[in-house]
């Protein structure tokens, strides 16, 4: 008997600090890139070079001034990295808690979409990747904080892994149980040995390990997970190998929700442009 509840203690402390390790790496690895973000803007010495802050708030402002497109670019760059410290906290409340605060009402998917996505224009603009984004006005009752959590990781693990000058597709399919969110790229190929894998904490694809561009193997599994809380599941479609270097395939991302969560009356009558196309702009 003690035995058996050293060992139900002993497996939930692991898990408990593995959420705890996950959330530290994560921040840390955020807050790092926020520093040299703003320093790659402000030099460290231009800031140190004076103990006055009159004076550096005068030659932080000569730098923004004379570098104001650089200024603009560091700006949105540390936006996302705030955003994204707080997509960690909620991801982590979200999936630790036992009874999560989960707050549904009906939002409109697309501009849900649209939020999330325009925090990546600049990543997607680096490795100039054309987002083309379906019009669609359904309404969907969602956890808004959580489902945009989701959105994140799932657009974040895109700017990873898609390949450089292709086009990135988000559209939407009405289908007999509900609605699919259809994320179609041309991306780092999915073996069939990989698909439930991907979604297993600390894993990621031989291909990107080969590669170099394995992350911390968590983006996918917590995408799931928070879908999960919203009553909505994801699918992984690997599609065709795109010839002649073979790491690549267009693949499909599908988010799928149950027609029992929709708003149909308004669920298919476009209320946007047909197709909404956010082009990368070479600098």
């Amino acid at each position: 008997m003690l035995k058996n509840f050293q060992t139900v203690k002993g497996d939930m402390e692991k898990q408990y600090s593995e959420k705890i390790n996950r959330l530290s790496h994560n921040l840390t690895s955020l807050s790092a890139h926020l520093i040299q973000d703003l320093y790659a803007l402000i030099p460290q010495d231009i800031l140190t070079a004076t103990r006055n802050f009159k004076e550096q708030r005068e030659m932080v402002a000569k730098k923004i001034s004379s570098n104001p497109n650089d200024a603009a670019d560091t700006f949105l760059k540390v936006l996302k990295t705030g955003i994204s410290v707080k997509n960690e906290f909620s991801a982590y409340r979200k999936l630790s808690d036992s009874i999560p605060n989960l707050r549904f009402t009906f939002h409109v998917l697309h501009k849900v979409i649209l939020n999330v996505t325009n925090l990546f224009l600049s990543d997607f603009a680096e490795k100039q990747i054309h987002l083309n984004i379906g019009s669609d006005s359904c309404r969907v009752n969602i956890d808004y904080e959580s489902m945009q959590v989701a959105f994140y990781h799932i657009l974040d693990n895109a700017v990873k892994y898609v390949k450089d000058g292709t086009d990135v597709r988000i559209s939407f399919r009405y289908t007999n149980d509900g609605l699919d969110v259809i994320f179609k790229m041309t991306s780092i190929c999915i073996s069939a040995s990989e698909l439930r894998k991907i979604f297993e904490d600390h894993y990621s694809g031989e291909i990107a390990r080969q590669q170099s561009l394995a992350g911390n193997g968590l983006g996918m599994g917590i995408v799931r997970e928070l879908l999960r809380l919203n009553r909505a599941e994801i699918n992984v479609i690997p599609g065709e190998i795109v010839k002649p270097t073979d790491l690549y395939a267009e693949n499909q991302f599908i988010v799928k929700f149950k027609s029992l969560h929709i708003d149909k009356q308004i669920g298919q009558s476009s209320i946007f442009a047909p197709e909404t196309i956010l082009k990368p702009v070479r600098r």
